[in-house]
């Protein structure tokens, strides 16, 4: 691999190389300005990938041990052949590789004095893997700042070129680091959006207001990614996108009114979610489901019944709430509530979290004292279908309740129509265009439903009210 200073003495050649008459430049945004700046061609074995790239943090934070190497030496051999092999396995890495097959390069990368590309990692990949010895770069100056590139980085998120879109989890990991880095929700907020109108105050309080229900997100996901010690990754949330966001909006509508019914609801939610129930199901686990219909779903579930009961009910709260470095969502929660026989779904939710697809769940003791032992895919079908039943048969008995209120309803509609029908005629009685042959026709159209009505109370016991008076 080539040396560090082999490196760097090669790109100051490249860049001092540049001439007034260099034959391409491109704009460049650096330091409030658009520049037009060099673009020149370095060789792909003196660029290094970036293992601080926004792009494939949230893959590189689920390496766990295995990422060691990226912490310890991140421009190291094995550390450079890692990131590689993460950038080949995201999504877009195909496209644009045949892209650059067919069109070659076009738009230039930006990369450090050292090497380090800011952007362009992809490319370089791809550039690899397909025999092109030269990428085309634009040298940033020797005294550039963290801060300086991150910004930069933003602004290449925000391209509307052919790029790849950075992942969900990689944009909440980013937005975080923004924020920990100092910049206010509204500013990151702005730049993220090139739509929004700074100069408009509601605008800004959209900027800001978006940039801070994604740093809840982000604590949602690392909240339930700690309660499964290390089993589930970032990865995992990618593909759950609207749960997450829909499981955080019912948990903020509710929190301020009820901390602990609200955490209840939350964390029921998460196990459906991690049961594998779409959003449109996860959206219908609510305190009336949690009451009323889930420990009999369980039951009726052969691999569950004997254990329904333990598997519903547990303690509200104790799933680890800490701070994780975000926004403090969950300080209004409260202490934990001990030994109380609500039906939370958190046995349910620390099973399934911290168990591995391939490994057995052992479950708590049932009736008869012994534990419970079974394939992991079979416990969640168990679930899914139980959680599955249980909402069905609230949603048929919420039906039914309508049905039962119908007749009221309709007779209600009438009333209003006919103190509309009243008002109507009374507004266009004395018009001469106004027919009062037709409305003959429709009064005695509704005076036989009116009748008819009439009979249908009477047999259902209602007293009728005499002309005059009750």
């Amino acid at each position: 691999m080539i040396s560090r200073h082999a490196r760097s003495n090669l790109i100051e050649e490249t860049v001092n190389a540049v001439g007034g008459d260099h034959p391409e430049r491109r704009p460049l945004r650096w330091r409030g300005e658009d520049v037009p700046w060099p673009v020149v061609q370095v060789p792909v074995t003196h660029a290094l990938l970036n293992p601080y790239s926004h792009r494939i943090k949230a893959q590189v934070n689920s390496l766990g041990g295995r990422g060691q190497v990226i912490a310890d030496d991140p421009f190291g051999e094995e550390a450079q052949h890692l990131i590689a092999e993460i950038i080949r396995e995201t999504s877009g890495y195909s496209r644009i590789k045949a892209t650059l097959a067919r069109d070659k390069q076009q738009d230039p990368g930006v990369i450090t004095r050292e090497g380090v590309l800011v952007n362009a990692n992809t490319r370089l990949v791809a550039l690899c893997e397909l025999g092109v010895q030269y990428i085309k770069v634009q040298v940033l100056p020797a005294d550039a700042t963290q801060a300086e590139l991150t910004e930069l980085e933003l602004g290449f998120q925000m391209s509307p070129d052919v790029r790849q879109d950075y992942s969900f989890t990689n944009e909440l990991i980013f937005i975080k680091d923004l924020l920990d880095a100092g910049w206010s929700p509204e500013r990151i907020g702005l730049e993220m959006d090139r739509a929004l109108d700074r100069n408009k105050e509601a605008h800004r309080k959209q900027a800001a207001q978006h940039v801070e229900t994604n740093a809840r997100l982000l604590q949602l996901i690392e909240t339930i990614m700690a309660t499964s010690a290390g089993k589930l990754t970032y990865d995992y949330f990618d593909d759950e996108i609207q749960n997450i966001k829909d499981i955080d909006s019912a948990y903020e509508s509710h929190r301020k009114k009820d901390p602990q019914g609200a955490l209840r609801v939350r964390d029921a939610k998460v196990a459906g979610m991690l049961a594998g129930l779409d959003y449109r199901k996860v959206r219908q686990i609510d305190e009336t489901l949690l009451n009323n219909y889930v420990v009999q779903a369980l039951e009726e579930e052969e691999a569950l019944k004997a254990i329904a009961v333990e598997l519903a009910t547990g303690s509200i709260g104790n799933i680890d709430d800490e701070d994780l470095d975000g926004l403090d969502i969950l300080d209004d929660v409260g202490d934990e509530v001990a030994g109380t026989s609500q039906v939370t779904l958190l046995p349910i939710y620390r099973v399934l979290a911290t168990t591995n697809d391939d490994d057995a769940v052992v479950l708590p003791a049932g009736v008869d004292d012994s534990p419970v032992s079974m394939p992991k895919r079979v416990f969640v079908a168990a679930v899914n279908t139980a959680l599955t039943v249980a909402i069905a048969v609230k949603d048929q008995d919420n039906k039914g309740k309508d049905e039962l209120r119908s007749p009221m309803r309709h007779l209600e509609n009438a009333r209003d129509s006919c103190d509309r029908a009243r008002d109507a005629l009374t507004a266009v009685a004395r018009h001469q265009s106004f027919s009062i042959n037709k409305l003959q026709t429709v009064y005695e159209d509704y005076m036989r439903s009116h009748d008819e009505l009439m009979m249908v109370l009477q047999d259902a016991g209602i007293r009728m009210i005499e002309d005059g008076g009750s």
